[in-house]
């Protein structure tokens, strides 16, 4: 009798083991990594149409074990502060639910066409079609700086000197001035009852709305303006006797 007992008992204890294994599912290192993968260049791929490439470079364990069901490997990568070397973090769940969350390191690699200077381009110089080129490159590094494909610089002034090969980054180019520095500009005297046009030179960059330096050689003598239009700048007098002379 106690025999029969202890052989029903070692019966069921199998039967729960044995079923309680057959609710688990292992999921190795190539899985993890693959769904890991396209994860991450979804991701990526909202921030850019270039073609993206993702490396797994190590995991924490060679598998996990999770419960049977649905599963779903989420990834989370820090777009806005893009690093093509990065962490990213993992959740595991099954069936919408998180089983398992843990971080992997990655490189992620962005090919896609964008500006390269294709001739030295000093800093404060034009940028030209003589100067840059549109080009397929990586700019992994520079993705949320980079000058893209559907952006035109031409006219744009370095803010830097860029060398032959670098990619222009947005935060170093910026539009021409309405006035730029060293050129002949036209200056418009003003008072409230005159209004007098000379020639000067600028002698500071500017744009609509800035005030700028120029100096007139006809009066000998420096004024502070506001650029009023490309090649503009009003100068308001109120003693136009003693600051012109008698026209």
């Amino acid at each position: 009798m106690k025999n029969s007992f202890k052989t029903t008992i070692l019966t069921i204890l199998t039967l729960v083991l044995t079923t309680s294994a057959s609710f688990s599912t292992v999921l190795n290192a190539d899985y993890l990594k693959q769904e890991i993968q396209k994860g991450v260049i979804k991701e990526v791929k909202t921030i850019t149409d270039g073609d993206v490439s993702v490396m797994v470079l190590k995991l924490p364990f060679d598998s996990i074990e999770v419960p049977d069901g649905k599963i779903k490997i989420i990834s989370n990568t820090n777009l806005k502060n893009f690093n093509p070397y990065t962490v990213v973090k993992i959740n595991v769940l099954v069936n919408n639910r998180i089983e398992k969350t843990f971080g992997v390191t990655a490189e992620i690699t962005i090919q896609d066409k964008a500006w390269v200077v294709n001739d030295f381009v000093a800093k404060g110089s034009t940028i030209t079609p003589n100067n840059v080129i549109l080009e397929k490159t990586e700019i992994s590094s520079i993705i949320n700086k980079v000058v893209k494909k559907d952006f035109t610089p031409y006219g744009y002034l370095a803010r830097k000197n860029f060398k032959q090969g670098d990619i222009l980054d947005s935060r170093y180019i910026e539009s021409a001035p309405d006035v730029m520095k060293n050129t002949l500009v036209s200056i418009i005297f003003k008072t409230d009852k005159i209004t007098i046009t000379a020639d000067a030179i600028s002698l500071d960059n500017g744009k609509i709305g800035d005030f700028v330096k120029v100096r007139s050689s006809k009066y000998k003598k420096d004024y502070i303006g506001k650029v009023v239009d490309s090649n503009t700048v009003l100068v308001r007098i109120w003693k136009w006797k003693t600051d012109l002379g008698k026209f």
